[in-house]
């Protein structure tokens, strides 16, 4: 007899014998919790959202508004796993996070909601940071686990299950890894190839602007909620992503000024900015009038000397106004958030 099945089988007597606590009294607790979540399902998945979704209040507790900075936010092991997990990201399913960086092997905190069993996230190891939130059906018929599909060892034929291989059949360890290794390459050739693109967002590979600024990627999913671009189709947002640039900005790093960057025009997509003119420093976010700056039209106010400053880890977009003038003549809905923004700089003419 080995030594699993010894210790086995004395905590099998140990069970039977009366001294630990009855089937009634451990199924007792877990009918109670079964309760719980049958009747307070939708208020646990609400509190679940309000947490990690949107505002993100538990990931930014955390690790700061911009994960990738934090010392304490692990990399994915290689590329291929970076690339295997952002592919089960679904954007129409995002409710907080969805940013990943292949090159960086980084995928930050992600909120999928609402999920479904046949979503890609879930038949797969996630590592953590994509979390898809799933409404269970107590009374639907139970779905095996898809990591536990009951199979036989290819040179013993004895019953095993590929994830516990390796301890079922030790005599065939070598050849049970040889098939691990030849199931991970398959599932590698179905995930995307190594520093493919990912449909529905781009990457800025131009020389930064500026100090502490970086290029970022713009993710479609993402645009999509961000005010300026808010009730814009998939085309368009596509047409602003393919014909702007996206950067990351450190807090207290300058986005533009009179002196640089001014004939761009800028939008604030996450953060915070500091617009700093004539001894004034007015503060913005992505959802206020002066969420954007710089362009023709700014120009034409003939405004004292301005700084653009970010006031916290930021992403901001750049747009060229010759590409600003098609995007309007394209009929994108961009005029009232201009006139907005030409309103408040009105106010600060001499």
């Amino acid at each position: 007899m080995n030594r699993f099945q010894a210790v086995l089988d004395r905590q099998r007597e140990f069970f039977f014998s009366g001294a630990s606590r009855s089937h009634a009294w451990r199924m007792d607790p877990l009918g109670r919790m079964e309760r719980l979540l049958r009747e307070s399902l939708q208020a646990l998945s609400d509190a679940l959202l309000e947490a990690t979704g949107n505002r993100g209040v538990v990931h930014n507790a955390m690790y700061g508004t911009e994960p990738q900075q934090s010392p304490d936010f692990a990399r994915m092991i290689s590329t291929h796993d970076t690339e295997r997990v952002a592919s089960s990201i679904l954007p129409d399913k995002v409710v907080h996070g969805g940013r990943y960086d292949v090159a960086d092997r980084h995928v930050g905190p992600t909120v999928l909601h609402p999920s479904t069993w046949d979503d890609p996230a879930m038949p797969q190891e996630v590592f953590g940071p994509v979390l898809p939130v799933l409404h269970y059906d107590f009374d639907a018929t139970p779905r095996p686990c898809p990591w536990a599909t009951p199979t036989r060892c290819s040179m013993c034929s004895r019953p095993t299950r590929a994830r516990t291989s390796r301890r079922t059949c030790r005599s065939f360890r070598s050849e049970h890894m040889r098939i691990s290794t030849r199931r991970r390459w398959l599932a590698a050739a179905a995930a995307l190839p190594l520093g493919a693109a990912l449909p529905g967002c781009a990457s800025s590979g131009a020389t930064p602007p500026g100090p502490g600024m970086k290029a970022s990627t713009t993710y479609l999913h993402l645009l999509a909620k961000v005010p300026m671009f808010r009730g814009m189709s998939n085309e368009q947002l596509q047409w602003v992503i393919d014909h702007s640039r996206e950067w990351s900005v450190e807090p207290g790093a300058e986005v533009a000024s009179s002196q640089r960057g001014v004939a761009s025009f800028w939008t604030l997509l996450d953060g915070g900015w500091r617009l700093e003119v004539a001894g004034r420093a007015i503060e913005a976010g992505h959802a206020d009038p002066a969420k954007w700056y710089g362009g023709r039209d700014m120009a034409a106010l003939a405004l004292p000397p301005t700084r653009l400053v970010a006031t916290r880890s930021s992403y901001v977009m750049e747009i060229a106004q010759p590409e600003l003038d098609e995007m309007l003549r394209r009929g994108l809905p961009l005029a009232p958030h201009l006139r907005a923004g030409l309103d408040f700089y009105r106010t600060l003419v001499r």
